[in-house]
């Protein structure tokens, strides 16, 4: 009675290991694509390709048979690239590319080797780091880059049993489909080498911002609440006297007037006018909407959308 118990549970962590991952995948795609949105292009180097790199390779490490790639080989998914090689051209592709930059980059080191000695330790060690990071994941971003993920994600899926585990992520019937058409979007972002502006700093979501506005108001709506306590206390104690009535000139009262309207025009805060124009409420008129336009130049009989 104790081994059904026992194949149950294990059957029971391997289905919560599996959604996991994909869960993972799932998160990290939407990030790209919410970021994709906002941007024109994404840089290569940016931490949301790192990421989705990172659960994109766990989920083809899962279950991934440890000979199958070759004799005493470590289970690596660039030995399974290469493994698939033979037979599918997009993973031949992306090995001839990043044979190509690898190649490049050796060159590249014998070149400068000389000016190492001229350069501080700090810079060498943030450079091995960065360049650590960058080809941990090498061939998946290449495969990214070029819009060919999913295709081998795709091939790997559909010939799962030959290199995988029964449990694997790839060899379920619902999830590993699942896995390679979440890879369709990402592939479809265009990517960009130049340092932009957009990858030194971007603007929060919209989910961000409206977050910080509610905190504003409850900050503010807290402030005014506690500065009425203090009145109401002070004009009950029986220590409070009225404030004396002086009388003033009618140059002091419009000072006085315009100091006041300098000071409301201070505290309004330009955070929720940025938040507020980031999203189309009941105040605002709908000046200009795509859906359903069309357009027709002037030097052309058809219209296009």
């Amino acid at each position: 009675m104790t081994e059904p118990i026992e194949t149950n549970v294990d059957i029971d962590e391997q289905e919560q290991c599996r959604q996991k991952l994909l869960w993972t995948v799932k998160r990290e795609v939407k990030q790209m694509m919410e970021e994709a949105v906002m941007k024109k292009c994404i840089h290569e180097e940016n931490c949301s390709v790192t990421t989705l790199s990172s659960a994109v390779e766990a989920c083809l490490l899962h279950g991934l048979k440890r000979r199958a790639v070759g004799l005493f080989k470590t289970s690596t998914t660039m030995a399974l690239l290469q493994k698939i090689a033979k037979f599918c051209p997009s993973a031949a592709e992306v090995v001839k590319i990043v044979d190509n930059d690898n190649r490049r980059s050796i060159e590249s080191t014998n070149i400068f080797s000389f000016s190492k000695k001229l350069t501080s330790t700090e810079d060498n060690r943030r450079r091995l780091i960065r360049s650590a990071m960058y080809n941990r994941y090498l061939w998946i971003r290449t495969a990214l880059i070029h819009r060919s993920l999913h295709k081998i994600v795709e091939y790997i899926v559909n010939i799962s049993s030959k290199y995988y585990e029964s449990y694997a992520l790839v060899c379920n019937s619902v999830q590993g489909p699942i896995f390679a058409s979440l890879l369709v979007g990402p592939c479809a972002v265009e990517f960009t080498r130049l340092q932009i502006s957009d990858h030194l700093w971007t603007d929060s979501n919209a989910k961000e911002l409206v977050q910080r506005h509610r905190m504003h108001t409850s900050n503010r709506a807290s402030t005014n609440s506690t500065t009425m306590m203090i009145h109401m206390n002070s004009s009950q104690s029986p220590k409070f006297r009225p404030k004396l009535q002086s009388k003033r000139h009618a140059s002091s009262s419009s000072e006085d007037s315009q100091r006041n309207n300098q000071s409301l025009s201070m505290s309004t805060n330009p955070a929720k006018d940025y938040v507020e124009s980031l999203h189309q409420n009941a105040k605002s008129q709908l000046l200009y909407g795509k859906n359903n336009v069309l357009v027709q130049p002037v030097k052309r009989k058809y219209l296009f959308r």
